[in-house]
């Protein structure tokens, strides 16, 4: 069994927090679970790389697509090989 997650939307480095604050809004949620959810990658590279890596460890997902792969490049380059 391969778990796996299909991110909706994805924002690193600039206007990321923003762009949390709306997706938070816009979900009714508290901005924290904007930060939990496997379905949102928003923050900078480094917060995402730490995201990815505790979903992996946590729940097992080892394999993620998004529909924005040229912003989600970076992370790919920084956990090839991990």
């Amino acid at each position: 069994l391969e778990l796996s997650t299909l991110v909706q939307q994805t924002r690193l480095g600039h206007g990321a927090e923003e762009v949390r604050q709306e997706a938070a809004t816009r979900l009714q949620a508290d901005p924290s679970l904007v930060d939990e959810t496997p379905f949102l990658f928003i923050g900078s590279q480094d917060q995402v790389v730490e995201k990815l890596l505790a979903l992996r460890q946590e729940l097992g997902i080892h394999h993620v697509v998004t529909r924005d792969p040229d912003d989600f490049a970076g992370v790919v380059d920084t956990l090839a090989g991990q």
